[in-house]
């Protein structure tokens, strides 16, 4: 074999070390081209897809995510029937409620109705969980509450260090001089069964991460914990080098008269 056959086979062999990066390379980048197409369209059509209304329920994406399982919710009972409180979800009895941020301090039963009582809030509602009336603070005197007493004069809010007394309507709250005696009760909370809280736990790690949190994770790369701007430089370095190689391996097929 003489030098320029040697010659011919090495360069032969550096053509096809291009080429196969060139392929490898164009492989990663059609990847992100896809995966930066489809998302992009999910994105533009999401309020129509609802995905914003849908969550994840798979266990290894919330595994993936970290979404555990809560440990505890604040509850409370009214005769049969139970309000309980788990970050900002309300669940009557074990079903999903309402999306409530203020913190849950009572629940009581009048005639055939429940009140609902958060810090910021009187909710006065029916024993299958209609919503009839509800009260906010910031239509009252009242700026916060921190808790419900009963005793045999009937029941009684505790806030701004001060007892107040709801008219019959849940319309307004009334500044009262209460004197505690021996058959004043606080309304305390209780632990719910393990059922219970499994139900409730449940819905409450499978309505974190909703389908439009997905699709801009992946669009963006911050599902694989990279963020945008490093995705974003990873990319377009690629495609530099798929432009260069592309360039060399284009330019010596030609110089061997092997291109057009």
């Amino acid at each position: 074999m003489n030098a320029q056959q040697i010659k011919k086979q090495k360069q032969i062999k550096r053509n096809g070390v291009f080429r196969k990066w060139h392929r490898r390379l164009g492989f990663v980048v059609s990847v992100f081209l896809l995966n930066l197409s489809v998302t992009g369209i999910l994105l533009n059509h999401y309020e129509e897809l609802a995905l914003h209304k849908t969550y994840v329920s798979s266990d290894w994406l919330l595994n993936l995510y970290g979404v555990e399982k809560p440990a505890k919710a604040t509850c409370f009972k009214s005769n049969q029937d139970s309000f309980c409180q788990i970050d900002s979800q309300l669940f009557f009895n074990s079903s999903f409620w309402q999306q409530k941020s203020a913190p849950l301090v009572g629940v009581t039963a009048l005639d055939s109705q429940i009140l609902v009582v958060l810090t910021n809030e009187l909710i006065l509602v029916s024993n299958k969980g209609r919503v009839i009336d509800s009260l906010e603070l910031a239509d009252s005197q009242l700026s916060t509450i921190d808790g419900l007493v009963f005793d045999s004069g009937g029941y009684f809010i505790q806030g701004d260090g001060q007892y107040w007394q709801l008219d019959a309507d849940l319309m307004e709250l009334t500044s009262i001089q209460f004197i505690l005696n021996p058959k004043t009760t606080s309304i305390e909370s209780f632990a719910p069964s393990d059922k219970l809280m499994a139900t409730m736990a449940d819905f409450y790690r499978q309505s974190q991460i909703s389908h439009l949190k997905l699709v801009q994770d992946l669009h963006s790369l911050r599902f694989l914990m990279v963020s945008g701007k490093v995705a974003n430089d990873l990319a377009a370095i690629i495609l530099i080098i798929l432009a260069i190689t592309g360039f060399i391996t284009w330019k010596r097929r030609t110089s061997n008269g092997n291109g057009n």
